[in-house]
C-alpha cells in the first residue's frame, strides 16, 4: 500500500470525523460503558422508528410540501424524526441516568471500554446519515433545487469522495443494514 498516495486521498471532512470521534471517545471515556450502550441503544431504537415512520410521514409531508418531490419529503421525514428521536432520546438519558460503572473493580477498564463505545456510536451517527441522504442523493441522482434545505445536500456533498464516504458506505451501513434484517 502507498502511504503517500493514503495520506493525499484524506480531504478536510475526514479529518474533521478524525477529530469528532476523537472528542467522542473522550465523552465515552469519560461517561463509561453503560451510559454509551445506553446511547447506541437509543440511536439504533430512534434508526428503528424513524425507518418505519419514514413512508407514513413522508407521504404526509410530501401533500403537503408541493414543492418538494416525495423522495425528498421522504428523506426529509426519516432524517427529522431520527433527529427528533435522537436528540430526545439523550436528553433523557442524561438527565436521567446515574453514573454507575459496570466494572467498578476496574475503573480503567470501564473508562476504556466506554471510549470505544463511543467510537461505535459515532459510527452508527455516520451509517445513520448516509441511510438517510444516500436514497435520494446517489439512487435517484437528484439534482440541487433552489428551494431544498441546502445544508443538508452541502453536508452529503463535502463526503463525497472522502475516506470516510467510502468506508462508512461499504462498511458501515451493510454491517448496520445486516443488523436490522434488510
Amino acid at each position: 500500500m502507498d502511504i503517500i498516495a493514503s495520506i493525499t486521498s484524506i480531504k478536510g471532512v475526514d479529518l474533521l470525523i478524525f477529530f469528532i470521534f476523537f472528542g467522542l471517545f473522550v465523552l465515552g471515556f469519560m461517561q463509561g460503558v453503560l451510559r454509551r450502550l445506553l446511547g447506541i441503544a437509543s440511536l439504533l431504537l430512534s434508526l428503528l422508528i424513524a425507518a418505519q415512520l419514514r413512508a407514513p410521514f413522508g407521504d404526509f409531508l410530501a401533500t403537503n410540501w408541493t414543492q418538494y418531490s416525495p423522495q425528498y419529503n421522504h428523506m426529509l421525514a426519516f432524517g427529522s424524526v431520527f433527529v427528533a428521536l435522537s436528540v430526545a432520546s439523550t436528553v433523557v438519558l442524561q438527565f436521567f441516568y446515574k453514573s454507575t460503572p459496570l466494572f467498578a473493580r476496574y475503573p480503567a477498564l470501564d473508562e476504556v471500554l466506554g471510549g470505544l463505545l463511543g467510537l461505535v456510536q459515532g459510527a452508527l451517527i455516520l451509517a445513520a446519515f448516509y441511510l438517510i441522504t444516500d436514497p435520494f442523493f446517489s439512487v435517484y441522482g437528484q439534482v440541487a433545487q433552489r428551494n431544498e434545505f441546502p445544508f443538508v445536500r452541502q453536508i452529503f456533498d463535502a463526503f463525497q469522495g472522502s475516506v470516510t464516504a467510502d468506508i462508512t458506505r461499504h462498511n458501515l451501513v451493510p454491517i448496520l443494514l445486516t443488523f436490522f434484517g434488510g
